[in-house]
């Protein structure tokens, strides 16, 4: 996995980890900027995240891709999982954004 899906990763579980689902029913505005970055790095579960000066958010985003969301990162045995299609059904039918939103503890 390339150093910047692998940051990617990080950046998008520690976003899912620390604020509510963004979704259409949420109270919660998606956010307008971003001065961060996480790393993530699978083969110990370390993750560091600190902010960016102007010129490093400036080289990282030269390299960057957007994401599309919602998107659910899955941590497990050591490595990330990235699940991109959130409208798969579940095994109860609904979507599975919807399953695991009820389900996540951020979200009660």
């Amino acid at each position: 996995m390339s150093a910047f899906r692998t940051a990617m990763l990080g950046l998008v579980a520690v976003a899912a980890m620390s604020t509510p689902a963004l979704t259409q029913q949420s109270p919660y505005p998606p956010p307008r900027s971003y001065d961060g970055v996480t790393l993530y790095y699978p083969q110990t579960g370390r993750m560091v995240a600190d902010h960016l000066s102007d010129q490093d958010m400036q080289t990282a985003m030269q390299h960057a891709q957007p994401v599309k969301g919602p998107v659910m990162i899955v941590l497990s045995g050591g490595q990330a999982y990235l699940v991109q299609d959130m409208a798969q059904p579940m095994h109860d039918g609904s979507p599975m954004v919807k399953y695991f939103e009820n389900r996540m503890s951020g979200n009660r």
